[in-house]
């Protein structure tokens, strides 16, 4: 599920921007997890590889009153991750030149402008819309799934494998490195996606990320993926697998 992390030491901003965020999804039936980030060192600190994802947005507040900037807090997650979507609030664009300099390559820059509400709820929905627009328009990055109502947005990258449910065959379960989920989708349709070349997706009961594997066990007929999550499949599916493995890995 994409995560929208809100980085606002002002409390009343943080709460605003929250709110919005949340009649955005409301209105466009998106499922996003927001996470307003209070303690910047425990988050910055607990920043690594495998807890960030190409899905990810963080709207950050450049001017923090903390011992960092938002300009710091930003040049150390694109340590991180090179994809994820920056975009930064701010009453100074003046600072646009050391954002440049820093090769943090924002999304957007929203300005802060105290005076005017509706001016500011209207650029963050704007850069919101054109955020979800860009990555359904991107299907080399990006799966566009369906949960009832809701439109979910997962990074191919981040998604270990999908699988059928034989009691419903308009249902899928798909698991991510921190996540599962049933989804109200065919997984006939799902098939015609065009997936990364990283994927095996010719076997009939399971689309599987080839990059997500820890190692194969023949014997017990396991598939164990780096997220510690586990497929049992046939000694045919499993060489099958073996080949396929064999095509990407050099």
């Amino acid at each position: 599920m994409r995560k929208i992390f809100i980085i606002e030491d002002n409390i009343a901003h943080r709460a605003f921007i929250k709110n919005e965020i949340l009649v955005f999804t409301q209105e466009f039936r998106l499922s996003v997890d927001i996470i307003c980030i209070e303690s910047f060192s425990f988050f910055i600190q607990n920043l690594y590889h495998k807890n960030l994802t190409d899905t990810d947005v963080f709207i950050i507040d450049i001017d923090l009153q903390t011992k960092f900037s938002g300009i710091d807090i930003a040049e150390k997650i694109r340590q991180y991750n090179l994809h994820c979507k920056i975009i930064f609030i701010t009453s100074h664009t003046e600072k646009s030149f050391e954002i440049i300099t820093k090769n943090i390559a924002p999304f957007d820059c929203i300005k802060k402008v105290p005076n005017d509400i509706p001016q500011t709820k209207t650029q963050l929905k704007k850069t919101l819309k054109k955020c979800i627009h860009n990555e359904q328009l991107d299907n080399q990055k990006f799966l566009c799934l369906k949960r009832n109502n809701e439109k979910l947005i997962f990074s191919f990258s981040d998604v270990v494998y999908i699988e059928t449910i034989k009691t419903s065959r308009y249902k899928i379960h798909l698991q991510t490195m921190t996540n599962e989920y049933i989804l109200n989708n065919s997984f006939s349709k799902v098939k015609q996606i065009d997936f990364p070349e990283y994927y095996i997706t010719s076997l009939r009961s399971y689309i599987i990320n080839l990059l997500q594997i820890d190692f194969l066990n023949q014997n017990l007929g396991t598939i164990s993926f780096k997220n510690k999550s586990e497929l049992y499949v046939s000694f045919r599916l499993m060489k099958k697998i073996e080949n396929a493995l064999s095509k990407i890995i050099k």
